[in-house]
């Protein structure tokens, strides 16, 4: 099982991105698990160890950028996708 966690503060790009995760795995027949976070420092409280995260850059509080780089102060290897509401730009980390 792939477990997935969506980090977005917008709840109608959090639904849009598990629809898209959703379809994806049917599609390939992977078993997933998701998990939504509204702000960073959810995520970095909640502790469930996802495979992949989806992560917003631009988050009140704690942007994307800042979570990426306390997850990886951390130790924390998780895979990253990382999204940008005023661009069509996505990027990856592995970590």
């Amino acid at each position: 099982m792939i477990k997935i966690g969506i980090c977005d503060d917008e709840e109608i790009d959090r639904s849009e991105i598990r629809d898209i995760c959703i379809r994806i795995a049917k599609e390939r027949s992977e078993r997933i698990c998701i998990y939504e976070y509204s702000t960073a420092k959810d995520f970095l409280l909640d502790n469930k160890k996802e495979d992949i995260l989806i992560l917003d850059i631009e988050m009140q509080e704690m942007s994307g950028v800042e979570l990426k780089n306390k997850l990886q102060n951390r130790g924390i290897n998780i895979f990253i996708i990382s999204r940008n509401h005023n661009r069509d730009t996505l990027m990856h980390f592995q970590m």
